[in-house]
């Protein structure tokens, strides 16, 4: 007889769209599919707009090309955390790691599939 747990399987369906405090968990650079720089960052998702706790281990996703022409959506990841982007940032990435923002998380559609997007980052505080 099989006895297994699953309370503790988060939820695969997207979020409701809206406002979300997150924490990165896991910070990696890494080459795009065309071969180009970029910033892999995994978030934790930890609670709604209202302070509400997200129940699950909920997770988003979000790439940060390094790319000149894309870096300002890094500059504003940069800027939610407090660092100052006025010139020569050097940092390992790893330092982002515990690192919280909050996030306005979008739904679209990809491949025939709902998923969700972090559209824009606020400092968390």
């Amino acid at each position: 007889m099989l006895n297994i747990d699953f309370s503790s399987v988060p939820s695969r369906e997207p979020l409701e769209e809206g406002t979300y405090l997150l924490s990165i968990s896991e910070a990696e650079e890494k080459l795009s599919s065309t071969g180009n720089p970029m910033i892999s960052l995994t978030f934790d998702v930890l609670s709604t707009e209202d302070g509400t706790p997200i129940d699950g281990q909920r997770k988003l996703w979000d790439n940060y090309s390094l790319q000149a022409q894309a870096l300002f959506k890094l500059k504003d990841l940069f800027q939610a955390l407090g660092i100052d982007t006025s010139a020569l940032v050097e940092m390992d990435v790893s330092e982002l790691v515990g690192q919280q923002v909050r996030a306005k998380v979008v739904q679209e559609t990809y491949n025939g599939e709902l998923r969700n997007r972090i559209k824009k980052v606020y400092p968390a505080g």
